[in-house]
């Protein structure tokens, strides 16, 4: 039997699985071919791009001009795009970095008979609105647009709420630039997203009153820089967008008296427009390479008191440690949160000791480190930082506590989580992918634990199945509520 004598609920699921270029080969066959590989070929489209083009195509703006021009020929294709990604050299002129107003005109009426468009990933939109402002509009008529990317120099908020009203998913990649000075800025009101699922973001937005946002997942890529300016954004728009889960990272010169104590703040909720606050909170440190740092930013550790007499260099087995209450730093300022889980972890690699070649980090006289007795049960208060214990004449070096120890430490500080996942040891390298493949897929393997018992924490650790039926259960939350 011919391949297109099959019934067309057969070919057009098929078909719809080829790559587009063996699309474009299927439609040069016949009419009928033509016909059937159409939709697939214009579901995704992607427009610009002149790094990636091969040397006989057409130019990014020639593509933009004669994609238009079919699509506006033929009506009925319109409908058929699914997603589309403008690149930046798509909408200026040739060998220019002007924006070509006639070919934002051009795209405008396209997308104002493009119903069926679900995805948009646009760069530098806000070239596209000063050259042709009836792109908003045309954008706002797409109804089905629930996933928008946006990168480059982006419009203000109250320009995207009225391009984008129905918008669930809003991304702004790396090198997104917001320009609250925009000219339709002014002349713009947006009428608000209060059911946004996911936005994220490098840096946060500067909030308006005019332009409510409120999301149920927010994300924060870049860490909170050690600048006050910076951090009373990031806590204001936390604030504004009321989200129920929370990712983001702060730089490890950062006080917690700057941030982390002031996120209860910005993250409780009101109990207005349904707002429970965080429930889910996913907290990293970045830029801290030593592990014993970093899970003292977990959890405190207590001082090295050396002997009194210095009139001999004193012997490591008289060091006494000394147990300080149980204090941690970052655990008692979340306390009062409503968190259903909560993930600290280092976005940095970190090891034991300290990988810098720095008379603190490596004295000579330190003595060799101490290997770490897995079986013993370990208490993660009664070890020392490796910084601060080296710089004491004959301190011992020790390994650091174990993940177990930590997340009962963190459990004893906050009784009502009851999912913890702890990463001091920071990115891995992928055991597929590895083995110094400096394109391995790298990535932040946590530990997760169910906090369990009364008075003495007791933290399960949790298989790997299950942790990911946890983590989808939390990133989850209100989304169906």
């Amino acid at each position: 039997m011919p391949f297109l004598a099959l019934a067309p609920d057969v070919l057009q699921p098929i078909v719809g699985l080829l790559p587009t270029p063996d699309a474009l080969s299927l439609a040069r066959v016949s009419h009928s071919a033509h016909a059937l590989a159409l939709p697939r070929i214009l579901a995704h489209i992607t427009l610009g791009g002149a790094f990636h083009r091969p040397v006989h195509a057409l130019s990014p703006n020639a593509q933009l001009r004669a994609f238009c021009a079919s699509v506006l020929a033929h009506p009925v294709r319109a409908p058929l795009v699914r997603s589309i990604e403008l690149r930046r050299d798509a909408v200026r002129r040739e060998r220019t970095y002007e924006t070509d107003p006639d070919a934002v005109r051009l795209l405008a009426h396209v997308l104002t008979r493009a119903r069926g468009l679900q995805r948009a990933t646009l760069w530098g939109l806000t070239q596209l609105v000063d050259a042709c402002p009836s792109i908003v509009d045309a954008l706002a008529r797409c109804d089905r647009l629930t996933t928008v990317v946006l990168g480059g120099d982006v419009p203000a908020l109250a320009v995207l709420q009225r391009a984008f009203p129905h918008v669930r998913t809003l991304e702004f990649v790396e090198g997104a630039c917001f320009a609250p000075g925009s000219p339709a800025a002014a002349a713009s009101r947006g009428c608000g997203w209060h059911a946004l699922d996911r936005l994220s973001a490098a840096r946060p937005p500067a909030p308006t009153p005019s332009a409510p946002v409120r999301t149920r997942r927010l994300t924060l890529r870049d860490p909170v820089p050690n600048d006050e300016s910076a951090i009373a954004r990031t806590l204001a728009f936390i604030k504004h967008a009321r989200p129920l889960v929370l990712s983001l990272a702060v730089a490890a010169d950062v006080p917690d008296a700057a941030f982390v104590e002031r996120l209860h703040e910005a993250c409780t909720g009101d109990g207005t427009a349904g707002s429970a606050g965080v429930r889910f909170l996913e907290l990293s440190l970045s830029g801290c390479r030593s592990l014993a740092r970093v899970e003292s930013w977990m959890v405190s550790a207590p001082s090295v008191h050396p002997p009194s007499t210095r009139s001999a260099p004193p012997n490591p087995a008289d060091m006494t440690l000394t147990p300080s209450p149980p204090q941690t730093h970052t655990a008692p300022h979340l306390s009062a949160l409503p968190l259903a889980g909560l993930a600290l972890r280092s976005s940095t690699p970190a090891a034991f000791p300290t990988p810098r070649p720095t008379p603190a980090a490596s004295p000579l006289s330190s003595p060799p480190l101490l290997p770490a007795d897995p079986a013993a049960d370990v208490d993660a208060l009664a070890l020392d930082p490796d910084d601060r214990a080296q710089t004491v004449y004959g301190a011992v070096r020790r390994a650091p506590p174990g993940v177990a120890g930590l997340a009962r430490a963190v459990g004893d500080a906050l009784p009502g989580v009851r999912w913890l996942a702890l990463a001091p040891g920071g990115p891995v390298e992928d055991e597929q992918n590895g083995g110094g493949n400096p394109k391995a897929d790298v990535r932040v393997r946590c530990e997760w634990f169910e906090v369990v018992g009364k008075g003495r924490t007791r933290a399960r650790c949790v298989g790997e199945e299950e942790a990911v039926r946890v983590r989808r259960r939390l990133e989850g939350m209100g989304r169906w509520d």
